[in-house]
């Protein structure tokens, strides 16, 4: 029997960019990579999972030592914007309350169609 490679983990640094873009001292890699796997399941909970379901393909978390950054790449970001960016302001104070970073922001950015 053969060993199996996953594919997204063959292509990462090829063709793939990684999935979260930082880089934390030995101490704190445990703690922000857990935090990571929180906002991921947060957002797929948040806006996959119930309706109106807004088709997240991917979730790209970036950090610098004050800001975190969320990128959420969907189908349909008018259900994640929401009537004048209501639904995002809605994800604002959750998102603080639940991780430690103190300023943090949300880029949806908008696919045009091929």
């Amino acid at each position: 029997m053969g060993q199996k490679v996953h594919p997204f983990g063959f292509r990462v640094g090829v063709t793939e960019a990684h999935k979260s873009r930082w880089f934390a001292p030995k101490a704190l890699f445990g703690e922000l990579l857990i935090e990571d796997y929180k906002i991921r399941k947060y957002v797929d909970k948040r806006l996959n999972r119930t309706p109106p379901f807004a088709a997240v393909s991917d979730v790209h978390i970036e950090r610098t030592r004050e800001e975190l950054t969320v990128i959420i790449k969907t189908a349909r970001p008018g259900q994640v914007v929401g009537l004048k960016g209501a639904e995002v302001e809605k994800l604002r104070p959750s998102r603080a309350a639940r991780w430690r970073s103190r300023s943090s922001r949300s880029r949806i950015p908008r696919s045009t169609p091929s």
